[in-house]
C-alpha cells in the first residue's frame, strides 16, 4: 500500500511542526487502532545511524493516513476480480480455478480486516458464491456420503 496523494503531516507535538509526505510513501495498517500509517521507516535519513526526529514520531505517534488516501496496490477486490468470478462458471480446471480463487480471498480478507467485516461477510460474498457454486459443479459427479466415507477410510489407513 502507498499514499495516493501528498499531503502534510501536522504535528503539534514535535519540534518540527510540519512534514510534507509524498505520494507513494510507504503505508501499513495498524491492526490494533484500525487505521492506516505511513511507515516509519520512509523517515529515516540515508546514512545516518539511529532514528531521525520525524522517524521517532512516526514510529511512537504514528503518521496516519486519510483511508481514501491509501492506493491498495492490488490488494482490494477489482473489477476484474468480479469478472473472473463470472467468467469461472465455464471453467473445466478445478486446480487452476481453486488458484485464482486463493488470490481473490486474499482480497476478500484484506477488505473484510479494513472495513470491519467478518467471516460471514466473506462466506456470503457473490464473488465467493460464483466460485463455490463452479466447485460444486465440477465436483457433483461423486456423492457427498461416498467422498465423506473414502476420505475417513483413507485418513485411518
Amino acid at each position: 500500500m502507498k499514499v495516493k496523494k501528498a499531503f502534510v503531516w501536522h504535528r503539534n507535538f514535535s519540534s518540527i511542526e510540519t512534514v510534507d509526505v509524498p505520494a507513494g510513501a510507504p503505508v501499513h495498517w495498524h491492526e490494533e487502532n484500525k487505521c492506516h500509517y505511513v511507515t516509519a521507516s520512509f523517515f529515516h535519513v540515508p546514512g545516518t545511524q539511529g532514528v531521525s526526529i520525524t522517524e521517532h514520531d512516526a514510529i511512537y505517534y504514528g503518521c496516519r493516513v486519510a483511508p481514501d488516501n491509501v492506493d491498495h496496490e492490488g490488494q482490494a477486490l477489482s473489477k476484474d476480480d468480479y469478472a473472473t468470478a463470472t467468467a469461472v462458471q465455464c471453467a473445466c480446471n478445478l486446480g487452476a480455478m481453486i488458484h485464482l480463487f486463493d488470490r481473490i480471498i486474499d482480497k476478500l480478507q484484506y477488505e473484510a480486516r479494513i472495513f470491519g467485516h467478518g467471516t460471514d461477510w466473506i462466506n456470503q460474498h457473490p464473488i465467493t458464491r460464483m466460485f463455490a457454486e463452479q466447485i460444486a459443479f465440477l465436483s457433483s459427479p461423486r456423492d457427498y456420503s461416498e467422498a465423506a466415507n473414502i476420505c475417513e477410510t483413507k485418513a485411518k489407513e
